[in-house]
């Protein structure tokens, strides 16, 4: 409990690294919370609460936020699902860590997120946080089995096809969606209860 009072403490002394952006009909702008007092995430059988995090829009995250976030906006509108986008401010695992974590405080039932550097955040939070669901999109194989073999001590030897990636990483509330072109019904098929990998 102290630990986890610790890390929602930590969480909101960096509310300034975060700017909150939207766009859609059902968007906004979310501020962390400030009340200390951890809340419990929502409950999966509530209105989907999707949080989408994005990393800075450089010229290599550019076009895949774009590309997420229009199909994750499109989405919600038609489910009638409330959607908040988190902007990181800077690029490493802490902060990543941090930002879906505030998200879940905040209430995201749903988190999504963009490219391989989320893996070892997405690994850790999925087993952390059974009740939220995690879509990792362009999240490798190669991504996955890094995170996840050294995460229990053992040495990666970098080919995916060498080890079984449900020994490792296969929680039901994480999918992956390889190919964005396939983001949409993807994304349809997990949030509405059909989880294929």
């Amino acid at each position: 409990m102290k630990k986890m009072l610790a890390l929602l403490l930590a969480c909101l002394t960096v509310v300034g690294l975060f700017a909150g952006c939207a766009g859609g009909n059902n968007a906004e702008t979310t501020t962390p919370t400030t009340n200390t007092e951890p809340t419990k995430p929502a409950d999966p059988k509530e209105k989907l609460q999707i949080a989408m995090i994005e990393d800075e829009d450089t010229t290599a995250h550019a076009e895949i936020n774009k590309t997420v976030r229009e199909a994750v906006q499109k989405w919600t509108e038609e489910k009638d699902a409330k959607l908040a986008t988190y902007k990181l401010a800077g690029e490493n695992n802490v902060r990543r860590k941090e930002t879906l974590r505030t998200a879940i405080v905040n209430g995201a039932n749903v988190v999504v997120v963009a490219g391989s550097s989320y893996a070892s955040v997405v690994l850790d939070l999925a087993g952390e946080f059974s009740n939220v669901k995690f879509v990792a999109v362009e999240v490798s194989d190669d991504a996955i089995l890094k995170a996840a073999v050294t995460a229990v001590g053992e040495i990666y030897d970098g080919n995916p096809d060498n080890w079984d990636i449900k020994k490792y990483a296969d929680y039901e509330n994480l999918t992956r969606v390889a190919d964005i072109k396939e983001m949409e019904g993807k994304l349809a098929s997990f949030l509405e209860g059909d989880k294929k990998d």
